[in-house]
């Protein structure tokens, strides 16, 4: 007789991989950069710097939605190199809109 535990273990080792990391750290790197756009606001930093400082500001976030998009493709059969390409596509995404949010914000009236 199979026991419950090697059942459930077994349902579980088959079922699917969950975006659940990655919804957090993509929550995580949208708020750091909001924060950022908030602060430059303040500071009056310029447009077009605003996009390296993002880049730097929020590099421990991007790192862990990086990896997370990365490890969440990989488990659903990408090649490594794919969700590579994929992640970077949308972090640059992510900066580029935080880059015309925070110019909109700047710009003169």
């Amino acid at each position: 007789m199979i026991s419950i535990t090697l059942v459930t273990a077994l349902a579980l080792a088959a079922a699917p991989p969950t975006p659940g990391a990655s919804v957090q750290a993509r929550k995580a790197y949208s708020a750091c950069l909001q924060k950022l756009i908030k602060a430059k606001t303040e500071a009056k930093l310029d447009a077009n710097a605003f996009a390296a400082e993002a880049k730097t500001g929020c590099a421990a976030e991007e790192a862990a939605l990086v990896k997370s998009l990365v490890d969440y493709d990989i488990a659903m059969g990408s090649k490594r190199v794919d969700a590579e390409d994929s992640a970077k596509l949308q972090v640059e995404d992510y900066l580029a809109g935080a880059s015309d949010t925070y110019a909109t914000y700047v710009a003169p009236n």
